[in-house]
Formats: C-alpha cells, sequence, structure tokens
C-alpha cells in the first residue's frame, strides 16, 4: 500500500501521515505520498502496527481535515545523501527494543547451570523432569499476566495510565 492509500483508509491527511512517519523513523531518502510502505521499510524495519499508530495519533489530533483538499507534495529528508547497504544497516538495529542477547545468555546459564547442579546431585530423571516444568510453568504466567495486561491497556482507556514497559 502507499501513503495515500493509508491515510485515505484511515481518513486522514496524507502529507501528515508522511510527515510523521518521516519524523519518527528519522528517514533520509525522499518520499512522496505515492511512495509504498515496502520502499520505506527498506530503509529503516519497522513493523506495519507502527503506521497504524501513527494514522490513530493523527486522527485522534486533527480529525476535520481531509486528503483530497491537500496537494500532493514531496517532503524532503534532512540529508539528500544516497543510501547504501551500510547506511540502511547502520539505521536499523538488529531485534531493536527486544533484549535478546541478555535473555539468551540468562537460558543458557540456567540450562547448564541446572543440568550441572542435577548432575552433581545425582537426581533422578522425574524430579528434574519436574524442575523445569514449573520453571515453564512459571514463566508462562508471566508471559500470559503481562500479556493480558496488554490486551486490557489496549481495549480499557482506565488501563492506560500503567506506564510499565512490558516488552523489557
Amino acid at each position: 500500500m502507499s501513503i495515500h492509500d493509508i491515510a485515505a483508509l484511515w481518513d486522514i491527511e496524507a502529507n501528515a501521515l508522511l510527515k510523521k512517519i518521516i519524523e519518527n523513523f528519522s528517514l533520509k531518502n525522499n518520499y512522496t505520498i505515492d511512495s509504498k510502505i515496502e520502499e520505506i521499510r527498506q530503509e529503516f524495519k519497522f513493523p506495519p502496527s507502527q503506521i497504524k499508530e501513527i494514522a490513530e495519533i493523527i486522527k485522534t489530533e486533527n480529525s476535520t481535515y481531509k486528503i483530497d483538499h491537500f496537494p500532493k507534495i514531496v517532503i524532503e529528508a534532512e540529508a539528500s545523501t544516497p543510501t547504501t547497504p551500510d547506511s540502511v544497516v547502520s539505521n536499523s538495529a538488529f531485534l531493536p527494543g527486544y533484549n535478546f542477547l541478555e535473555i539468551f545468555i540468562i537460558s543458557l546459564f540456567l540450562y547448564f547451570g541446572g543440568n550441572l547442579i542435577f548432575r552433581k546431585m545425582k537426581t533422578k530423571t522425574p524430579r528434574e523432569r519436574n524442575f523445569w516444568n514449573t520453571l515453564l510453568l512459571l514463566s508462562f504466567i508471566g508471559s500470559a499476566g503481562t500479556g493480558m495486561i496488554l490486551v486490557f491497556i489496549r481495549d480499557f482507556a482506565w488501563f492506560k495510565s500503567i506506564n510499565f514497559n512490558f516488552l523489557f
């Protein structure tokens, strides 16, 4: 879909959507409202749900504008340097916002540490399985609980006052 198509879908002004996208993702290339989302994602990898969030913000900020009332313009980025594959990689990080490495290392430490402890204690296999099943149950309860809170935040306005980084 193009920026214009998304703006028409949300009944917002296409140039405002394009401007917010460029600001939020610090894009360097020049884009128009006819640019496709796939083109923009080549410069900076982002989930499509972020476009939806930007559109919702614009819609709530100013719902009186209509897309047909504005001429098509080109929003120019701050720098007009051509994008090379190296600069694209520098703009996007490996799994931005996720603490992948820390979680991976802690998980490996717990697994191998647990195996070492169980070998030194010479426990039976059913007891070891019970330990790991209990650990999995506790981690599931934590994940399910924060997931339910995120659903409540999305659906109920009075939950939006919770200011906690659930992704962390």
